[in-house]
């Protein structure tokens, strides 16, 4: 029977913030204090993106106001978010995964799904391998996840939504999922949205064994398709896979910013193109790929959008690499005169890294491979301690943030899905 993980993180904006500030010198833990992260402080705007268990005890909920929040609460801490933690703190948590199993999926930054397909020689008890990754992500990152345990990705979904925090839980057989699943209320039924809800409950079904006992045909008919696979997801029945992205073929990678303040130097300009192609190159090097091909698209005060793209004759990784072309190509693209706004940077053409290529004697640009090797320290550092622990001398006091995907002096907010 394959086995299915789903591991969460609990709490995680917070936990993964807290426990940065922790390993950083920080004396408090914002886990036991009324805290939330989200918005300014000094300003008072935002909304609550995450909250800890004291302030959860005072009545503050996600995506309430700032203001709301303090109402609540006068001696809550507001802490700002900061993507770049969060971001490391996942892929370290990936990294410990694919020590289990090559068969990963990130379901989001605090989610990932861990198959063990074809496991069967290595691992004999898949509970206590749940434990052993919990309490090694504990031990390691001092943060607390929860494991779902199914034979499906559904039914490992499920098992982790009725998971206690810091604990495993499964949904292995027939009977586990009749006595654990099919008395939940249908809002806990992953796939039923507002409307499907709403028509569910005018009917008269509240819970997912109302769905088992009303029988397939109703569903069908009420919501088409959607109403068969709801009824599937009731047993248990999921036929998705894992999608491990270093498997899946990815046509292009790019980045973007659109920025607070005209463009009218190429100062300016080259310290924005550095950020989006770190970002860039990161990518490439956690898909193991490399790029033929590289485009650049600037748009003006007008909205007047204009674009290159220049097929190259190696293929390249290399933040250097695409930093040079990505800034030639502006260079034939920019007046010196108009303003800008925006600007993007994409990178196409993927191959494998490992595919072998015809260099050319005597030719000037040549892949950096020595380039190649400092990115790769300098990914180990980031994910250690931080996407701003090292920075380009060209970066500091520019406004713009290594990582950061152009946005100065703020969080990685625009760049979460290019991270992801």
């Amino acid at each position: 029977m394959p086995i299915t993980f789903l591991i969460d993180v609990n709490n995680a904006f917070l936990s993964m913030h807290a426990a940065y500030l922790l390993q950083h010198g920080y004396e408090t833990d914002l886990r036991t204090i009324p805290c939330i992260i989200g918005g300014s402080e000094k300003s008072r705007h935002g909304i609550c993106l995450a909250k800890s268990y004291p302030a959860k005890a005072k009545g503050i909920k996600t995506a309430m106001t700032i203001k709301d929040c303090k109402a609540l609460c006068e001696n809550l801490k507001v802490v700002s978010p900061d993507y770049s933690i969060y971001v490391a703190a996942s892929r370290q948590m990936n990294r410990i995964f694919s020590e289990y199993t090559m068969y990963l999926e990130k379901y989001s930054i605090d989610e990932s799904f861990l198959s063990f397909e074809g496991h069967d020689l290595l691992y004999d008890d898949y509970i206590a391998l749940a434990y052993e990754i919990k309490d090694r992500i504990k031990k390691e990152i001092d943060i607390n996840v929860s494991v779902g345990i199914g034979n499906t990705k559904y039914t490992a979904k499920m098992a982790n939504n009725g998971c206690n925090p810091d604990s495993v839980n499964t949904l292995l057989t027939l009977d586990e999922i009749k006595e654990k699943m099919w008395s939940m209320d249908i809002r806990k039924l992953h796939g039923v949205g507002s409307q499907i809800e709403k028509k569910l409950r005018n009917y008269g079904i509240n819970s997912i064994k109302d769905i088992v006992n009303i029988g397939p045909d109703f569903m069908k008919n009420i919501f088409k398709s959607n109403g068969s696979m709801l009824y599937n997801y009731c047993w248990g029945r999921d036929t998705s896979i894992i999608n491990n992205p270093k498997h899946q073929r990815t046509m292009s990678i790019g980045n973007s910013h659109t920025n607070r303040w005209n463009i009218t130097n190429y100062e300016d300009a080259y310290n924005l193109i550095t950020t989006l192609c770190e970002t860039i190159s990161a990518r490439l090097r956690n898909l193991d790929r490399r790029s033929m091909l590289i485009s650049v698209a600037i748009k003006n005060t007008d909205f007047i959008v204009k674009r290159k793209q220049s097929k190259l004759k190696f293929s390249i990784a290399a933040t250097s690499d695409i930093i040079f072309h990505a800034k030639r190509l502006f260079n034939l693209l920019w007046d010196c005169e108009t303003p800008l706004r925006h600007i993007e940077v994409r990178v196409g053409e993927l191959v494998e890294n490992d595919l072998p290529q015809q260099l050319i004697l005597f030719e000037e640009d040549q892949p950096d491979d020595r380039g190649e090797k400092i990115d790769n320290v300098i990914d180990e550092l980031r994910s250690r301690f931080g996407a701003q622990s090292i920075v380009r001398a060209t970066l500091i006091n520019s406004g713009y943030r290594a990582m950061s995907g152009g946005h100065p002096g703020g969080s990685d907010i625009p760049n979460m899905r290019s991270e992801l």
